[in-house]
């Protein structure tokens, strides 16, 4: 790569858990500085506590300050920061970028969604000034490039897709775990958006169904935090709550499909990587950008509705399938690539050196 002369800072709310590696590969690989606070965007987000290399943020009526930001950059001589994306509930960033860009030359580069938020007309006017003030606007997905020049933002070349980045990532050997059984992997916080009981009621029924024609008998496990009491074991169904990655990884492995019943989100892609095609509603609920990168019969199993006939025609389907095979693992995590955290920063950083 060039340009190690760059001084490029990275100003982020907290060092979450699910970008640690990203983050890694950006400071100890390209050079970019990072500085966190200690409070994430969402209070249910895991983060590192950091100590060093701190810009304390804090909130206030529901909007978050900081301070030090700019001196921080303006002391450190650094000619590119890339903060959070535009968002008005973030004024330090919106004040400091105008601050750094037109007063001491620095590029601002926003990374995040390109959303104009829920304000309708207030949000354009609030938000494209900032937009247009950039260098670089970092996109979780190609299809927010598209949807930010809808919004009103007309320079495309300085927009770059896919820099979302995957939570972890195995870089291991597969290993056949194709079965008559199927282990089915959730991961993710248990909301009610997320229809994880609607999809677990109807197990009980269909592997009654398959047991009485000599199926195979469908077991699920539950990652994440759950918002309600429902955290105990259920027939075939275990929930683990929060995993640390390395226990995590050893369940993903052995699984053969992964479930996101409700709205598909990134936890989609990252159960793809590990070689698990997911269960997804393609219908018109309002999903992440990252349903554009599932394909049915190699990353994903689409379904109309979550009913019992709906599942059962998919799992006789999946039964026809190698799903689980070392083969059809390795096609999955191809088709998500793209978001591999070595792919994402390497995007980053060639976009920010332009």
């Amino acid at each position: 790569m060039r340009r190690s002369d760059a001084k490029i800072a990275l100003v982020y709310p907290a060092k979450l858990s699910y970008r640690l590696d990203l983050f890694n590969i950006l400071q100890t690989k390209y050079g970019v500085a990072m500085y966190f606070g200690n409070l994430p965007p969402q209070r249910s987000q895991r983060y590192s506590v950091v100590q060093r290399n701190v810009i304390p943020h804090f909130r206030f009526m529901n909007m978050t300050f900081t301070k030090g930001l700019v001196s921080t950059i303006v002391k450190n001589r650094y000619k590119t920061l890339v903060l959070l994306g535009v968002n008005p509930a973030y004024p330090s960033y919106l004040l400091s970028s105008i601050l750094l860009h037109y007063i001491f030359g620095v590029k601002i580069i926003w990374w995040g969604h390109g959303t104009l938020g829920n304000q309708g007309r207030l949000g354009e006017i609030l938000r494209l000034p900032f937009y247009n003030l950039s260098h670089k606007i970092l996109l979780y997905s190609e299809i927010d490039t598209t949807d930010l020049f809808n919004y009103g933002f007309r320079n495309k070349t300085r927009t770059i897709g896919n820099c979302n980045s995957l939570d972890s990532e195995y870089h291991g050997d597969f290993y056949n775990a194709h079965s008559k059984d199927l282990r089915i992997v959730f991961v993710g916080r248990i909301t009610p958006r997320k229809r994880l009981q609607e999809f677990i009621s109807l197990l009980p029924a269909i592997n009654a169904l398959r047991l009485k024609k000599s199926q195979g008998q469908i077991f699920v496990d539950i990652i994440g935090h759950s918002e309600s009491n429902v955290n105990k074991n259920q027939g075939n169904v275990y929930y683990h709550g929060y995993m640390e990655p390395a226990r995590m990884k050893k369940i993903l492995l052995k699984a053969h499909l992964g479930v996101c019943p409700g709205a598909v989100g990134l936890s989609a892609l990252h159960l793809a990587w590990y070689g698990l095609p997911v269960i997804a509603l393609k219908n018109d609920i309002e999903h992440g950008p990252e349903i554009n990168y599932l394909k049915d019969g190699l990353n994903a199993f689409f379904i109309k509705e979550i009913g019992q006939d709906y599942l059962i025609d998919l799992f006789e389907r999946v039964d026809s399938l190698p799903v689980g095979t070392i083969n059809f693992k390795i096609s999955c995590r191809d088709s998500v690539l793209v978001y591999s955290n070595e792919r994402v920063a390497q995007n980053i950083i060639e976009s920010l050196w332009d």
